[in-house]
């Protein structure tokens, strides 16, 4: 599937294509039915692999970002599970493809910048945790709400929310199914900062992806690419990936480039 033939959300560029924006825009609360969790994993490696992309922003179109998984596709999404065991196992399969669009956010080489406003519900949720940071309008609304709907959560919250905020403050969060607000993700680390609204959210999430998009690409990449792999290793393996990873790429042109424009006195240009 082609970028220009998603119908759940949308890809836009800036001008020099150095940024490109993945904009949820599907109806009222963009709500995620079969057709977004079928698209959403060709969107990151799409991105991925295209090399004027540096940066990404995730956010979505109208009054909210995510109101989580369509209850309206929930029996064509789940009706499969409870089958007979080859029912049951097209079901995995289903799971394994939603869970592959989540994961490639998080193992796209491009940094990814989730600017949340109105509400965020279950699969949104289990969409920001993949990404690298995380903001927020005052307004926004979080919650993982599966318990409250008879469902374990399987796309991700689970696995990720304790890394990000703790094991005390996930738990709580995850098996109440309770509603938090932007505040409370701030002060939990969900969220890096809080906007007053979503026009500020929007102008401050747009221009710190320029200021990623400005940087080395490789050293913005190599720096996620090795804090993904380190977070399954002990600070001594990290260490001596990190030290492999420099002897083999730490001199190339943008480490020219930046050293040149030093000494001219100039911005680098990468």
């Amino acid at each position: 599937m082609k970028l220009d033939e998603l119908t759940t959300m949308r890809v836009e560029f800036s001008p020099d294509r150095h940024v490109a924006e993945v904009v949820l825009d599907n109806g009222h609360g963009n709500p995620m039915g079969v057709a977004f969790w079928q698209e959403l994993p060709h969107v990151w490696p799409a991105l991925h692999a295209d090399p004027d992309v540096r940066a990404i922003l995730l956010r979505g179109e109208g009054r909210h970002f995510c109101s989580g998984v369509d209850l309206r596709d929930a029996q064509a999404i789940m009706g499969p599970a409870g089958g007979d065991a080859a029912a049951r196992e097209k079901f995995l399969a289903w799971l394994h493809m939603a869970q592959s669009g989540i994961t490639a956010l998080e193992t796209c080489a491009k940094p990814v910048v989730a600017a949340v406003h109105g509400a965020c519900i279950g699969g949104g949720v289990d969409l920001i945790c993949a990404a690298d940071i995380r903001l927020a309008s005052a307004e926004a609304v979080f919650c993982v709400k599966e318990v409250r709907v008879a469902i374990v959560s399987d796309g991700g919250s689970l696995q990720r929310l304790p890394t990000l905020i703790g094991e005390s403050a996930a738990r709580r969060l995850l098996l109440t199914g309770e509603d938090f607000d932007a505040a409370r993700a701030e002060r939990y680390g969900l969220v890096s900062d809080v906007y007053p609204d979503p026009a500020t959210l929007l102008t401050e999430a747009r221009e710190m992806c320029r200021r990623l998009a400005s940087l080395s690409p490789r050293a913005v990449q190599g720096t996620k690419q090795t804090m993904n792999l380190c977070r399954d290793m002990t600070h001594a393996q990290g260490l001596e990936y990190i030290a492999a990873w420099n002897s083999a790429f730490l001199v190339n042109a943008d480490l020219t480039e930046m050293m040149t424009a030093f000494a001219e006195g100039r911005p680098p240009r990468y």
